[in-house]
């Protein structure tokens, strides 16, 4: 009598790298979830290093072989998934997404599987959680991966900046220099809860303004913002929350 074998996630390859070549499992069931990280900004390969076992495939690939489903998702919707390798025997929906799923001969499946790459949502970092699984035919049969994105230290950057071409107004006369501002993806308001700061530490960031042929001053300042001794060929310097405008 012929029985339908489940099919199996084989993880061992990535087991071996998590643990330094000391593990020597292959397939697991009902296990704790498996962390993995990631840098922000960045991107996760290792996903792909996991591969589908299906006894009565026979592992054969083209028209005639059985099919058999697999989907990804991010459970918080904090990343996105794509693949690049797109077999002829394989359909693919939902590339570049938080949910991708893709069904064929298991050979080709593999194939689609080992180019699997996770991306975290821009200037994202904190945790995800990640399920690949044989779904929707075998839920039950899935792994779930704890993903940590660790932080890092963006640059700030100027608001439209393209758009201000210059400035101009009449001799003796003050002129406002209104419409320059800047941000920081990593600012966080009051006291900071993000791992590039400690605890009592709030994020600000330093502004320095310097003019050849004249002064600048900032009359009406936010009392978050604190006015310091600027080098004598900078005219002003200022600390202050990572989000300033209408200097």
């Amino acid at each position: 009598v012929q029985v339908d074998d489940l099919p199996e996630l084989d993880a061992s390859k990535l087991f071996a790298q998590l643990s330094d070549g000391s593990s020597t499992g292959s397939s697991f069931k009902n296990y704790d979830p498996i962390t993995v990280t990631v840098t922000e900004d960045g991107k996760m390969t290792t996903l792909g290093t996991v591969q589908l076992r299906d006894l009565d495939s026979g592992g054969i690939s083209g028209h005639d072989a059985p099919s058999i489903g697999m989907m990804v998702n991010s459970t918080s919707g904090a990343g996105t998934f794509y693949v690049s390798h797109l077999s002829h025997w394989v359909e693919v929906v939902g590339n570049h997404s938080s949910i991708l799923s893709w069904k064929g001969p298991v050979a080709d499946v593999n194939l689609t599987l080992s180019s699997l790459v996770y991306v975290p949502n821009p200037n994202f970092h904190g945790t995800d959680k990640v399920v690949l699984s044989c779904a929707p035919d075998f839920p039950n049969v899935k792994y779930i991966f704890n993903v940590i994105v660790n932080p890092v230290n963006d640059a700030p950057r100027f608001v439209r900046a393209g758009e201000l071409t210059g400035f101009a107004g009449d001799e003796d006369t003050l002129l406002v220099l209104d419409g320059i501002r800047v941000t920081d993806p990593d600012h966080v308001e009051g006291p900071a809860s993000s791992p590039l700061f400690g605890a009592d530490e709030s994020s600000l960031m330093t502004i320095l303004v310097s003019v050849n042929h004249g002064s600048v001053a900032l009359p009406q300042a936010s009392p978050g913002v604190q006015m310091m001794e600027a080098p004598p060929a900078v005219a002003m310097s200022a600390a202050g929350p990572a989000t300033t405008s209408g200097m």
